[in-house]
This record gives structure tokens, C-alpha cells and sequence, in this order.
């Protein structure tokens, strides 16, 4: 059995008051409110280390990757030349799903190279239909 705190003795004596005090004290003390804390946002901090020149590197390599392709892969591939563009650009939007920044970057080179090959012929042939005024036929005039 607990017994009665002196200080409560001496103030209320042994008596009802001196219990009920004793009581509401200890309930005090052993019923705590608890505070949940949430937790600390992180941030991330900014990092300038990227600058233009890490730009310009990865340019460069994902175009020495491409023309590496060129140069050692695409004369292999034994297809008519429109149609291997086609393929070679669909190749290069499979290396844009690429996690690899590099290879991000080859893949958009070898978009840009077959798009090129693709569309100056057809702008060739259009410059070809428009008729053209050359020397000799202003001879005449």
C-alpha cells in the first residue's frame, strides 16, 4: 500500500482531503499527454556543379557515340536507305528512354543525323520541280 507524502501529512493531516489530494497528484504525473512530432521536410540544396561546360561534354559524347554508330554499325545493316533511316531513328528514341545521360544524348544525335537524311532529299526534290531561270536562257533577250 502506498503511503500518504509527508508534505501532504503536513498540510492536511491524515484525513479524506489529504487522500484526494494525494490521488490528483498522482494521476497527474502518471497520465501524460503525448505530443506526436512530425517529421523534419528535407530539402535538397542546389548544386551548381552542372555548368556549361558539363553541357557541352555531354553534347560531345553523345555525338562521338553516334557517329561511332555510324561509322561501325549502320553499314552493316542491309537495308534500303529510307528504310534504314526509319530504323535508326526508331533506335534513337529507344536510346532516349535510356537512363544513361550519355546515351540520352547519343540517341538524340542519332535522331537529328537520320531526321537530316531523311528530309534534305525531299527538300532537294522540291528545290528540283521550281523552274529554275539559268544563263542560257537569258541569252536570248
Amino acid at each position: 500500500m502506498t503511503k500518504l507524502p509527508k508534505h501532504l501529512i503536513k498540510k492536511y493531516g491524515i484525513s479524506k482531503r489529504a487522500w484526494a489530494e494525494f490521488r490528483k497528484s498522482k494521476k497527474s504525473t502518471t497520465t501524460k499527454r503525448r505530443v506526436s512530432t512530425m517529421t523534419k521536410k528535407t530539402y535538397k540544396k542546389k548544386s551548381y556543379k552542372r555548368g556549361s561546360m558539363a553541357k557541352v561534354t555531354k553534347i560531345l559524347a553523345g555525338a562521338a557515340i553516334a557517329a561511332l554508330y555510324e561509322v561501325f554499325v549502320s553499314p552493316m545493316i542491309p537495308l534500303a536507305r529510307n528504310i534504314k533511316n526509319i530504323l535508326e531513328m526508331i533506335i534513337g528514341i529507344a536510346l532516349l528512354t535510356m537512363r544513361n545521360t550519355y546515351l540520352k544524348s547519343a540517341g538524340i544525335a542519332l535522331l537529328t543525323i537520320n531526321a537530316f537524311e531523311i528530309i534534305v532529299p525531299l527538300i532537294k526534290g522540291v528545290k528540283n520541280k521550281t523552274p529554275a531561270i539559268n544563263s542560257t536562257s537569258l541569252a536570248g533577250y
